[in-house]
């Protein structure tokens, strides 16, 4: 009988610390990070986008690149080469790296980011600040302008 009394109080100490456990687990898995904001999916959408492009930029990847350009900066930039220019870049320097900060506006239509391009010689860095625009076009995210770099 006893045995079956510290079983049954075992069990219930185990049983009421789980529920009341739980419900804490379950409220701090919720809780944001510190720091942690929620943005609209669309900027989300326009920072990929802007991601794409930039990668496409950093690897010399002119299909990938074309690809995301709005058809106003198509048209506005008819000169294929200064295009093929921008992505493939110069033997040195060459594209290195880029960031991407917080987006200087965003709305459902248009974005643009302060994003910075970096280029290196091998002994020498360069950094060109510049704006990304985008456009919301079609269903997608456009690249709307050329960042600054030295093709530009």
């Amino acid at each position: 009988m006893r045995r079956t009394v510290r079983w049954l109080v075992l069990l219930t100490c185990v049983t009421t610390s789980a529920s009341t456990i739980s419900p804490v687990l379950a409220a701090s898995h919720k809780r944001p990070r510190s720091g942690m904001r929620e943005v609209p999916a669309y900027y989300v959408d326009a920072l990929q986008t802007a991601g794409q492009f930039l990668a496409a930029w950093r690897s010399g990847d002119l299909r990938a690149g074309e690809g995301l350009l709005s058809d106003r900066l198509a048209r506005a930039t008819p000169d294929k080469e200064w295009i093929r220019q921008f992505f493939t870049g110069l033997s040195t320097p060459y594209h290195a790296a880029f960031a991407i900060h917080d987006a200087m506006q965003c709305g459902r239509e248009k974005c643009a980011f302060r994003v910075v391009l970096y280029e290196s010689s091998g002994e020498q860095g360069y950094a060109y600040p510049g704006k990304l625009e985008l456009l919301f076009a079609g269903g997608q995210w456009r690249i709307d302008n050329f960042p600054f770099s030295s093709a530009s």
